[in-house]
């Protein structure tokens, strides 16, 4: 039988129960590991990948309008693609951004290990070395992140990872901005923060900027935060307190960080000097992104690889008090989905999740999910992005793409190859609209005329004369 806790979850109350399971995207869930104001995670088994996986579900705020619950999805929708297009060895992996049965997950790589705020809570304050290792890979990769344009807004202990085998891993990228009030988000929050927009950062660890606009930090707001985050490992304790939320920004905005050398003596003066030009009032004088600090430690510690973060005490997500299904139950759970009636499937699951749903079938998947799915997230982000120009036969490669697209989720689940070619078109077709929109705005008409010069070309002909350039990398594909 499955994790009967599961079965009575708000969050889960609408997803599909198969075999005594709560059933999202193809991955059969049976613990909640984790629970915060953005939802919870819960570990699961994706049975078409065949390994465990971490899935975030989405807590819509409460008491707030339809149309703003449905901007809120549009975001976690929109900022979850963008964190899967990133993959570094100190982020952890999104795999799949989906909707099901009213319920909005994330499926995510499982990481087998405890946070930081564990470990902290556990030892109380970390030895020097150890504090600066987890700060290296969690600035390693965030910086990475932001060199990719994302700001994540929400550091802190409980969002950077450790591995069982030490490994550091920041999670959540991309997801406190996704979770901002789309209504709120457009300027000072002052001292009248509501909850929703609280969730934008963690009050303790924001940037004195982050409490007067969510919508314009940069990648500065993340180095104060870690500056937050390295000052608490290394002290136990937050250089900004207060039980008053009011108070609380009056004392990040105003109040100079304490002394962390008079806190814990026995602290090299490097490290001191590096928390204390994270927690810099002014982001000029900080670090100027998470590369910029992880090159700072870098060049004045000596990296103690993985090895120094392995900790036999530490409790692993592994030992949990629910097994996970047993081989025959996983069976049991893709059989009933497969027979279930069609009508069923299409109201629940959507193409792409049956194939995920087969743990052993007979469809012929020549093309790996995850390159499949990467397509269909490129090309229904381009196809979002793209900006109408004005030039004869438009329309007809617009309703020529939105078929491709439908097309293949139709046929995702018999033939990923077939798929994985339409998207492919649709995303060509796509890079030469833009080409050809930018080209009119920027009245660059000599491009226009090496696509098109008499204005008439049909999308066969378009994509003849602008497909062979674009592959080869002449002409730029970025969305």
């Amino acid at each position: 039988m499955g994790n009967s806790s599961l079965l009575q979850d708000p969050l889960l109350e609408t997803a599909p129960t198969v075999a005594g399971y709560k059933v999202l995207g193809g991955v059969v869930l049976y613990e909640k590991i984790g629970r915060g104001a953005m939802g919870a995670v819960y570990k699961g088994r994706h049975l078409r990948l065949n390994i465990d996986v971490a899935v975030k579900v989405m807590a819509l705020p409460q008491e707030v309008s339809a149309m703003t619950s449905a901007r809120f999805v549009r975001r976690f929708v929109r900022e979850a693609q963008t964190a899967a297009q990133i993959d570094h060895q100190n982020l952890i992996r999104v795999i799949d951004v989906n909707a099901e049965a009213g319920v909005h997950y994330l499926v995510m790589q499982f990481v087998d290990g405890e946070s930081a705020a564990t470990r902290l809570r556990r030892k109380g304050s970390l030895p020097e070395a150890e504090a600066i290792q987890i700060s290296r890979g969690a600035a390693r990769g965030i910086g990475h992140a932001h060199k990719k344009g994302i700001v994540h807004r929400d550091v802190k202990p409980d969002n950077i990872m450790i591995g069982h085998d030490g490994e550091v891993k920041v999670t959540d990228l991309g997801l406190a901005k996704a979770y901002s009030d789309p209504e709120q988000d457009t300027g000072d929050t002052g001292l009248d923060l509501t909850a929703s927009q609280a969730a934008i950062g963690t009050p303790l660890f924001m940037s004195p900027e982050q409490t007067r606009s969510a919508r314009d930090v940069d990648p500065r707001s993340d180095v104060w935060s870690l500056g937050v985050t390295m000052f608490q490992l290394l002290t136990d304790e937050l250089p900004f307190n207060d039980t008053d939320f009011s108070d609380l920004v009056q004392r990040i905005r105003a109040d100079p960080a304490p002394d962390i050398k008079t806190i814990r003596p026995d602290l090299s003066d490097e490290v001191c000097a590096i928390v204390h030009k994270c927690l810099e009032k002014d982001p000029d004088r900080r670090y100027t992104d998470g590369e910029d600090l992880s090159a700072e430690l870098a060049g004045r510690f000596q990296d103690g690889g993985a090895t120094l973060l392995r900790d036999p005490a530490a409790k692993t997500t592994q030992a949990l008090s629910i097994k996970p299904p047993s081989p025959d139950v996983l069976a049991k759970i893709a059989q009933e989905q497969l027979q279930s009636p069609p009508k069923a499937r299409q109201r629940g699951v959507s193409p792409a999740d049956q194939i995920t749903l087969v743990a052993e079938s007979d469809v012929p998947v020549s093309i790996p999910l995850d390159k499949l799915v990467e397509r269909r997230l490129e090309v229904q982000q381009k196809r979002r992005a793209y900006r109408r120009g004005k030039w004869k036969g438009e329309a007809e490669v617009v309703e020529q793409i939105d078929r491709d697209l439908a097309v293949a989720r139709e046929i995702e689940a018999q033939d990923a190859a077939a798929a994985y070619e339409r998207f492919e078109q649709a995303i060509r077709k796509l890079d030469i609209l833009r080409q050809r929109a930018e080209a009119a705005e920027h009245e660059d008409w000599k491009l226009v005329e090496t696509f098109d010069p008499d204005g008439g070309k049909s999308v066969e002909e378009l994509l003849a004369a602008g497909d062979a350039r674009l592959r080869a990398g002449e002409l730029d594909e970025a969305a």
